[in-house]
């Protein structure tokens, strides 16, 4: 079974944040500073995912390559935790809260990636990798609508 990991990343960066995510009543934020603080981020989070994706590549068989997918999914999990923190700019807070729904959603679509890869079940594995391609389309739009061009750029999961 051959298997590329390819679900696009965002997440684990730096501690610094804007705040608490989500509306408040608090100091403006600063636009620039949220995407870099976003960028940052995704960055980091790119960086991780793409190491893991070279290492399922180079392992080849299904235990490495459950394993990638569920390191990943710590990413995602590490990445909802951040971007909870950030708060952004009062104009971009519906695209923002879009942005990390999407996340969460590939993180649980990796997760059952994982699951299908420990069975050997490339099935599951495609149409899974086909809804996480779906949800990167989605959080590509979202962080590029936010000026975040560091995010979704680095490739998680699939079969072939």
């Amino acid at each position: 079974m051959i298997v590329v990991l390819s679900v696009t990343a965002c997440g684990g960066g730096d501690e610094s944040s804007t705040g608490a995510g989500g509306p408040s009543s608090g100091p403006t934020v600063d636009p620039d500073e949220f995407v870099q603080e976003l960028n940052a981020i995704c960055k980091d989070a790119n960086t991780r995912v793409g190491r893991l994706n070279q290492d399922a590549d180079d392992a080849g068989d299904p235990q490495a390559i459950a394993d990638a997918f569920d390191a990943a999914a710590a990413v995602y999990e590490v990445s909802v935790s951040k971007l909870e923190a950030l708060e952004a700019p009062a104009g971009d807070q519906g695209t923002y809260a879009g942005f990390k729904r999407s996340i969460t959603r590939n993180q649980g679509i990796i997760r059952r990636m994982a699951t299908a890869a420990r069975a050997g079940d490339t099935d599951t594995i495609s149409v899974l990798s086909d809804a996480a391609d779906a949800e990167t389309t989605r959080r590509l739009k979202a962080a590029l609508d936010l000026g975040a061009d560091q995010c979704g750029q680095t490739n998680v999961g699939g079969a072939s």
